[in-house]
């Protein structure tokens, strides 16, 4: 399985270098022999990134698996050796995170969950300048100001002065403009993401920490589920029953908070070329066996999801 998924990513990033080689070698057969390879590498890294995301897209599709786990082929894709570098696919359920978006929504039934969640994170991590109804207000478009929130506040980052934004994050490192203090964000910023407000965490991808932040009923078992999700997976939601130990009024309280199915993926792909080394970033989004990729940016070198 795991050589289907390297064979196809290799296939699509060679064509797509002899084809772009071709057309940049006649382009640019006049420039200075050193202004044409800069930008041959940055354009070929261009090329490499959007091949490897056209190949995370279809590995997605393949899986016709009813859960996932880090067994799948999607997960362990092997570095990919190219002409003057090399080509690394990393892909993740974006709700193996806790995701801010879903404080959007203050009538939603996963709003209380994640809101408290997000305020034991700031505590347990002694984040003081910023509060989670600040970051509900910053999502949130009713412009109603949350009790401890701000509706219509300033951000300063690197300069420019921002405003509430009144929409969904567009990234998790979108965060950090809330942050007068960076150390504090560093802090926090392993928890959270910023997916499409879904409401649900999948089990078989999160870590302890973050488990035990949004299932606090989970809190003493967290080590044994992802040991569990590493070793074995959960293939269907209930396997936590006797996995974690818990009683049935517990598993139905975090029923509608857990996965082991996730429809939106991050796909992050880092191409070194000639020793210097470019970061793509982009969000796939998966309806049964139909894979869309919805957004695609290159990027510094952070989760961006």
């Amino acid at each position: 399985m795991n050589n289907r998924g390297s064979v196809l990513i290799s296939v699509l990033i060679f064509v797509a270098f002899c084809a772009f080689t071709a057309i940049f070698v006649y382009e640019h057969s006049m420039k200075s022999f050193e202004k044409t390879a800069d930008d041959f590498y940055e354009n070929q890294s261009d090329i490499y990134g959007i091949s490897a995301m056209t190949a995370a897209k279809e590995i997605l599709s393949e899986d016709d698996n009813p859960y996932d786990t880090d067994d799948d082929d999607w997960v362990n894709i092997p570095v990919t050796k190219v002409p003057y570098g090399t080509v690394e696919l990393t892909v993740r359920p974006v709700d193996s995170h806790i995701d801010l978006n879903v404080l959007a929504d203050k009538n939603g039934t996963a709003y209380k969950r994640f809101y408290d969640a997000c305020e034991r994170v700031f505590d347990d991590e002694g984040v003081k300048n910023v509060s989670c109804a600040e970051i509900a207000d910053y999502t949130d478009t009713d412009g109603d100001t949350t009790s401890g929130g701000r509706e219509d506040a300033d951000y300063t980052f690197n300069g420019v002065t921002l405003r509430t934004k009144n929409a969904l994050f567009s990234s998790a490192p979108e965060l950090k403009l809330l942050f007068d203090e960076r150390a504090q964000y560093e802090l926090i910023k392993k928890y959270f993401t910023a997916g499409d407000a879904e409401g649900t965490l999948n089990i078989n991808f999160a870590d302890a920490d973050t488990i035990k932040e949004l299932l606090p009923e989970l809190s003493n078992s967290a080590d044994r589920i992802v040991n569990h999700a590493h070793v074995d997976g959960f293939k269907d939601v209930s396997d936590i029953k006797n996995v974690a130990g818990i009683t049935d009024s517990a598993y139905l309280a975090i029923l509608p908070y857990i996965s082991v199915k996730s429809s939106l993926f991050y796909a992050r792909t880092k191409v070194t070329l000639n020793g210097k080394t470019r970061f793509y970033h982009g969000l796939l989004k998966r309806s049964g066996t139909t894979v869309k990729i919805v957004r695609f940016q290159a990027g510094l070198d952070e989760r961006f999801y």
